[in-house]
Formats: C-alpha cells, sequence, structure tokens
C-alpha cells in the first residue's frame, strides 16, 4: 500500500509539471487567453503564479483597450489566490505589485492612494522573499518614477 502511495504521488507531480511546461510554453508563444484559462484550471500555487503572469501579460500586449482593467484584475485575483495557498510566494507578490500598478492607471486620484502603497508593500514583500527577483526590483523603479512623475517622490 505504501508503495502505491508514492507512485500515486509521484504520477501526480509528473502531470503537474507536464502542466506547467504547457502552460510556461503557451506563454512564451503569446497565448496568453489560453495559457491563462489552463493555469487557474491547475487550481495551486504555480497555477495561479503562472495564471497571474499571463493575464497581465494578455492586458499589456493584446487586450483591447476596454478589457485591459478586467484582465488585470484577472491577475489581481490569481495572485491573491496564490498567496492565500503560499504566503511566502515572490512571485505571488510580484504579479500582484504589477496587476495592481497597471489597475493604477485606470483609477482615481483616491483609489490611487491606498494601491500605491500597496504596489510597494507588495513588490517590497517580493524582493524580501527573492532578494534576486530582478522584475520586482524593476517594478519597485517604476513604482519611484511614476511618483516623480505625479509631482509626489
Amino acid at each position: 500500500m505504501k508503495h502505491l502511495y508514492s507512485f500515486l504521488i509521484a504520477l501526480c507531480l509528473g502531470i503537474s509539471i507536464a502542466q506547467t511546461a504547457e502552460i510556461s510554453r503557451l506563454i512564451e508563444n503569446g497565448e496568453f487567453e489560453a495559457a491563462y484559462n489552463s493555469a487557474l484550471a491547475q487550481a495551486d500555487i504555480e497555477g495561479f503564479n503562472l495564471a497571474a503572469r499571463a493575464a497581465n501579460f494578455y492586458a499589456d500586449f493584446l487586450a483591447p483597450d476596454s478589457e485591459k482593467v478586467n484582465w488585470y484584475a484577472r491577475a489581481e485575483e490569481a495572485s491573491k489566490q496564490s498567496l492565500k495557498l503560499e504566503p511566502n510566494n515572490a512571485l505571488g507578490y510580484l504579479y500582484l505589485a504589477q496587476a495592481q500598478g497597471r489597475l493604477s492607471q485606470f483609477k482615481g486620484i483616491l483609489e490611487n492612494i491606498s494601491l500605491a502603497d500597496a504596489i510597494k508593500t507588495n513588490a517590497q514583500k517580493a524582493l524580501e522573499l527573492d532578494p534576486n527577483l530582478s522584475e520586482a526590483t524593476m517594478t519597485l523603479a517604476i513604482w519611484h518614477s511614476e511618483l516623480v512623475k505625479q509631482g509626489i517622490g
């Protein structure tokens, strides 16, 4: 019985790794909607992280202007789901900060005040968990740049 459990666990891990590789391939090929849907269906930390990444990319590069907010909100929600499963998840914080940063471009000044703090906090948390996460460093740099452009920093 012990060997059966070990086999089933190994089989599940193999399937999950194969799914993750396929989702990553979809993202690399610019098939962001398909990647988002597949990743979300995976319903684990890696899946939610990949869904957030795919949604951010789709909104950045392919979504019509009328759909951008919806896609950034999807990225934000997928990131939050990832962080519910694993609070010490650097990529979850990174993708959350990125989604919030892009959402802030569509919000009013009062909403942006709370979002600005959340963006900084989430990017810093990503760096705290993974100091080598260059995308988090870039996110913080963009955050500072946007404050300077607004005459705040």
